[in-house]
């Protein structure tokens, strides 16, 4: 239940969190998620059934077409891990109808994280008109379900060991919009629970919020018992997420000027479809950047 009150609120807290001057046109686009999977054609299908999504081919393989971009499988011969103990924490769909979706899941026996609660119990909201529910979906990727204008793909959740240095180094090196008030870094709780500062952005139709780290040492304490900082999410069932730009190398160079790493270099992957490199964000974040915008 916990869970369901303090990590699910991504579309709302995230919303009043980033608040924004007048937006400036950031440097990228969102591209892709990339999951790591023991059985991609049965993930596929189990989407492709839920959520407002299609399968599509990408680089000759199957994927899913998500609005604007994309969701990517990696074929793995194990299951991943996929405890939260990294600061890529859930991906998440809009719902016009969120409890019949709930009822929909129940019935076919999902694995509920968080059962259907109304966002009015736990945020100064008017009740019965905001719900969510978190589940767990093919290869355990934690999965939000939220009232929203429409039933797309809407969010890629983050944590982050400093949310408000990180959502100014995500504006600082991709160009996302400012905030028009500066964040307070001042650690704000409900519950018992860490639930600031927070910061976070748009891309395109996605919505990142970043939450401090704290929470999911609350919501999730034997996972993160011993653990200083968050893992890597590289091999992890969310393995990471990608943004595209129009020149790869000329993004490359005024990231390495700015002293961000830069993981892998340039490659041709996937069967040809992409041109791309890998970059640390702030928390271990894995970010790919894809030379050319996303498309079906």
């Amino acid at each position: 239940m916990k869970t369901a009150i303090f990590g699910a609120a991504s579309a709302l807290l995230a919303a009043a969190a980033v608040a924004r001057t007048q937006p400036a046109q950031p440097l990228v686009h969102f591209h892709h998620v990339h999951v790591n999977s023991q059985y991609p054609e049965l993930a596929i299908q189990w989407y492709t059934r839920h959520f407002e999504c299609e399968r599509a081919k990408f680089g000759g393989e199957d994927a899913l077409w998500v609005g604007k971009s994309w969701i990517l499988f990696n074929k793995v011969d194990r299951p991943a891990p996929w405890k939260i103990t990294t600061a890529l924490y859930h991906i998440g769909w809009g719902a016009t109808d969120p409890q019949a979706d709930y009822q929909k899941f129940v019935i076919a026996g999902a694995r509920i994280q968080s059962p259907l609660m109304d966002l009015g119990e736990g945020l100064p909201l008017p009740l019965g008109q905001r719900f969510f529910m978190y589940l767990w979906g093919p290869d355990n990727v934690m999965i939000e379900d939220i009232t929203a204008a429409n039933n797309q793909y809407n969010h890629v959740h983050l944590l982050s060991e400093d949310p408000v240095a990180a959502g100014e180094w995500y504006a600082r090196e991709f160009g996302f919009p400012q905030r028009a008030t500066p964040s307070s870094k001042a650690p704000r709780y409900f519950n018992g629970n860490q639930i600031g500062p927070t910061s976070g952005f748009n891309i395109d139709n996605v919505n990142v919020p970043i939450f401090p780290i704290e929470l999911a040492r609350d919501l999730f304490p034997e996972d993160w018992k011993g653990r200083e900082h968050p893992d890597s999410p590289r091999g992890h069932a969310l393995d990471h997420f990608a943004f595209s730009c129009d020149n790869l190398d000329a993004m490359l160079a005024r990231l390495r000027k700015d002293g961000v790493k830069i993981v892998e270099e340039p490659q041709i992957r996937s069967n040809g479809a992409m041109r791309s490199a890998f970059i640390e964000a702030p928390d271990r974040v894995i970010i790919e950047l894809v030379e050319g915008q996303a498309k079906k």
